[in-house]
């Protein structure tokens, strides 16, 4: 079984390329950094969507869980443009300052990076999200494979069986704890 969670820690004894860290494990942030995971699950079907966004410090304590479904249409790009608004949305809510986002949707993170949009339909969902980034102190957007994500993944997928959303504070999701 692989762990999700690893440290930057040069000490480390069992040193791992970036690289690999990179597309397995949950790398803690740094001391002061919290990190905002988030992700998406769309039920085509029924036209429902299911935010996952799970907070961590830097020794991976989770400090906060949001599920919440939403009726939208589930288009990819729509649907993890408006869950990224509202994880940093979410961590405004608990008063972070200094985060690090991290999502599996490349094409959502290299439109956050930009500076100016592209025009993208989804560029107006993005532009809002970077107003409310910019409320931040520190903010750094990495992309993350699904493997490095699989907490906000499951997060999402629980939240299409929620009424509207759900908010744990300081507990670690139970499907985490079972692993």
């Amino acid at each position: 079984m692989l762990l999700d969670l690893y440290t930057d820690d040069p000490s480390h004894e069992h040193q791992v390329s970036a690289d690999f860290r990179r597309s397995i494990f949950w790398v803690c942030p740094h001391q002061g950094i919290c990190k905002i995971n988030w992700d998406v699950a769309v039920d085509s079907k029924l036209c429902k969507l299911g935010i996952g966004v799970a907070v961590r410090d830097e020794t991976g304590n989770f400090l906060a869980t949001l599920r919440k479904k939403l009726d939208l249409m589930p288009d990819p790009k729509l649907a993890e443009a408006k869950a990224v608004g509202i994880a940093v949305q979410f961590g405004l809510e608990l008063g972070m300052k200094r985060v690090i986002l991290e999502g599996d949707f490349k094409v959502v993170v290299k439109e956050l990076e930009l500076q100016n949009q592209t025009g993208s339909y989804f560029g107006m969902i993005i532009l809002d999200t970077q107003v409310s980034i910019a409320k931040l102190e520190t903010c750094i957007i990495n992309h993350v494979n699904r493997e490095g994500n699989s907490i906000a993944h499951n997060l999402a997928k629980a939240a299409l069986h929620v009424s509207d959303y759900l908010v744990d504070m300081e507990e670690t999701p139970l499907f985490y704890q079972m692993l």
